[in-house]
């Protein structure tokens, strides 16, 4: 499975030199309803639900991916203004995120453990306005509770290639040193001509300075 993480230069950079990705938790991510697509109108479901996420918060974390990297969206609130990498990997699994117009309904007699069966079953559902990420995730056990947590690239996560942003700053030659890998393809995105997309532009970077 082809999926597309994207980050600013810094960090991508950092990411491919170093060959991992940082593992996010729960509670670091920016979407206020995580592991919450319920109605939490009543105070003990709401109670049930608030114990089970914190719990996960300590144990589990995730990788965030897209499935495309052709969105105009994603490029700016994910990668700098378009300034950023985009990286993309082979996986050999990962969850494709569910979205919802509503929040689901919960019967006010559930147990916690019913509770932690029905989050497992929708942690991977979303409010359905973040559909334009097209996300799938890799849920990964987290080994300390403490410290920050990552996944290293290999057979799990094996970079494929790496797509420079239209108004990234970062040369092709930086990216051939910092990927050390020649059979890993390098991207320079541009607009679609004819459509609301971002795509491969196929001057390769000789045009990059046109960009500010």
């Amino acid at each position: 499975m082809r999926v597309y993480r994207f980050l600013d230069a810094q960090f991508g950079l950092k990411s491919l030199y170093e060959r991992r990705l940082k593992i996010s938790r729960i509670e670091d991510l920016n979407d206020p309803f995580e592991f919450l697509p319920f109605d939490l109108t009543h105070d003990i479901m709401r109670n049930h639900i608030e114990s089970v996420k914190a719990n996960a918060h300590s144990s589990q974390g995730l990788l965030c991916f897209s499935s495309s990297w052709s969105n105009p969206l994603i490029w700016a609130h994910y990668s700098d203004r378009h300034k950023g990498l985009c990286l993309g990997f082979e996986i050999p699994y990962g969850d494709s995120v569910i979205y919802k117009a509503k929040p689901i309904q919960m019967a006010l007699d559930d147990s916690i453990e019913e509770t932690r069966r029905l989050i497992k079953d929708y942690k991977n559902t979303k409010y359905s306005g973040w559909c334009y990420e097209d996300e799938v995730r890799v849920w990964k056990k987290l080994e300390d509770q403490e410290s920050l947590c990552f996944a290293d690239f290999g057979d799990e996560l094996r970079l494929s290639e790496v797509i420079a942003g239209m108004a990234c700053p970062i040369t092709e030659a930086e990216l051939v040193r910092a990927i050390a890998d020649p059979s890993v393809k390098i991207v320079k995105a541009r607009r679609a001509f004819d459509e609301f997309k971002i795509v491969e532009d196929e001057n390769g970077f000789a045009k990059a300075a046109m960009y500010p």
